[in-house]
């Protein structure tokens, strides 16, 4: 659709979502290394959150990331 020019998500907010979304949980992994000394997430989750950041632009990336995590919490 977005070679169509029928996107709902510009150019500009598509890039910045993707760059946006890896690097907001490359930096979680960065920071939980250094004071851990070991991995806590694979890469697959950088590029899928990269991946959705892409697809609907960076303006709902803190709710992707926030519900799933209130959706856990609350079931435990």
């Amino acid at each position: 659709m977005a070679l169509l020019g029928y996107s709902p998500v510009s150019l500009e907010s598509a890039v910045i979502g993707a760059m946006a979304g890896y690097l907001s949980l490359w930096s979680v992994y960065q920071i939980f290394r250094l004071i851990t000394g070991k991995e806590g997430m694979g890469f697959g989750d950088f590029k899928l959150l990269a991946a959705l950041g892409a697809w609907l632009g960076w303006q709902p990336l803190p709710l992707v990331i926030l519900l799933p995590l209130s959706l856990v919490l609350s079931a435990e």
